[in-house]
């Protein structure tokens, strides 16, 4: 398993925290509440090069709310889950066709 680094440089100067972050490659990163796919999602073997989380802030609060796609073997969103600032959870699911268009509520 192929290891990432990131490298943190602390400023004397000022002060600053992120507003985003974006996790690439797999669904292992820090404290994925949501978890792993489950079928019809691929799992990290198929995931490589795709965004599978993002960490946003919401400003003046310093929290930080999770957002993870999960996709399916055509490498196309199926599913997003993410927190919101009510201590909630929004879920979002589309549906293709096997002729590869989104199909419509």
């Amino acid at each position: 398993m192929q290891q990432i680094s990131y490298l943190f440089i602390e400023s004397t100067t000022f002060q600053h925290d992120p507003h985003g972050i974006n996790y690439y490659d797999d669904y292992d990163f820090f404290n994925n509440t949501f978890g792993t796919p489950v079928l019809p999602q691929v799992g990290n073997d198929r995931t490589k090069s795709l965004l599978t989380g993002t960490r946003t802030t919401i400003l003046g609060t310093g929290t930080m709310l999770l957002s993870v796609n999960y996709y399916d073997a055509d490498g196309r969103i199926i599913q997003t889950k993410s927190e919101n600032h009510l201590n909630g959870v929004n879920a979002g699911t589309e549906w293709w066709t096997m002729t590869g268009t989104l199909t419509e509520d």
